[in-house]
């Protein structure tokens, strides 16, 4: 591992951390990059871990919680890759399941139903199977679950076949 010499002073990296955390949730992993690239030891960089979290500036389970719903409302994720990326930011299972709690299974299908709609009348194809394949596949991608996507395919498709 290579030496980062240490960017910030012991009360400069304190201060400037706490303030990164303030503007806004941040993961603890996060919190734990940024000060390595700062230089700031592995002892030092701990404590300061803890005492951000005992001063409430970094708590997994708000971070969690907002990067649930900021994902599926304003990027339209679905739970499964939501729950992917929690997990690759080193989010227990505990606050990852409370998380995903948050989102109603009928606001994801209505969701997941309007996405469909929209990407449906830009999906090109030879036959219609196709177009079904390349929207299952669209879908699966933004990580909704198998089931929920081929409901919404064959609802969209068969509303299509109804008024032709």
């Amino acid at each position: 591992m290579n030496f980062v010499p240490r960017k910030y002073s012991p009360e400069m990296t304190k201060a400037k951390i706490e303030l990164w955390c303030n503007k806004a949730e941040r993961a603890h992993q996060d919190v734990r990059k940024k000060l390595q690239l700062w230089g700031v030891p592995y002892t030092e960089r701990e404590s300061l871990i803890s005492e951000l979290v005992q001063m409430n500036l970094l708590n997994e389970s708000r971070y969690a919680e907002a990067f649930t719903i900021d994902h599926f409302r304003f990027r339209g994720w679905g739970a499964i890759k939501i729950k992917m990326h929690l997990m690759k930011k080193g989010v227990s299972e505990r606050n990852i399941a409370d998380a995903l709690k948050r989102i109603a299974p009928s606001e994801a299908r209505a969701q997941l139903l309007e996405m469909a709609e929209r990407k449906w009348t830009r999906v090109t194809g030879k036959t219609d199977y196709h177009r079904k394949q390349k929207l299952a596949a669209s879908l699966l991608r933004k990580g909704f679950s198998s089931d929920d996507v081929w409901w919404c395919v064959n609802k969209i498709s068969a509303a299509e076949e109804d008024v032709s």
